[in-house]
């Protein structure tokens, strides 16, 4: 069970619920407040600056997540990266730590036979992981993506959601 603590308020969470405990008392949320819970918070949380939901590849099953690929072009070379969640915002991937990306990148996303190149702008990184904002995502404030990139993140947000229901 993992614990977190803030004074006297204490929250303990497993697979199934999340436990908030205050001196004596005790609440116990379920998944659907968890959910109400963390949009709040989100509301306040500077570094959170995504307009949309991030699909978290790693709770894909593999045979997807094999399928949906994340490629740097560079001049001569393609270059395979590993992405860790993507939004219709951006991408978060690893990269190799010797490798030092230029401000701004040119990346093929494809899943399985759809296909898309897009500009992208280094946001953060920290250690391997590398944060990647989609250049062409938003116009005059709204979010725009890409069709192309529209209809991939449809396809695996859609898996997703399957995993969660199997």
């Amino acid at each position: 069970m993992s614990s977190i603590h803030f004074g006297k308020l204490n929250l303990h969470a497993d697979d199934e619920r999340l436990l908030l405990t205050l001196e004596d008392s005790e609440v116990m949320l379920s998944p659907q407040d968890v959910t109400r819970l963390e949009d709040y918070l989100r509301k306040y949380a500077p570094h959170e600056r995504r307009i949309g939901f991030r699909v978290p590849l790693l709770s894909l099953p593999p045979g997807t997540r094999e399928q949906f690929q994340v490629c740097l072009l560079d001049d001569a070379e393609v270059i395979p990266l590993v992405p860790v969640d993507i939004s219709l915002t951006g991408v978060l991937v690893e990269l190799p730590e010797s490798m030092d990306p230029d401000p701004v990148l040119r990346l093929r996303i494809s899943f399985d036979d759809d296909g898309c190149d897009v500009m992208a702008s280094v946001v953060r990184r920290e250690g391997a992981l590398c944060a990647l904002h989609f250049l062409d995502a938003l116009r005059a404030g709204e979010l725009d993506p890409p069709e192309a990139l529209l209809g991939i993140f449809g396809q695996l947000e859609q898996a997703w959601l399957q995993s969660r229901v199997d």
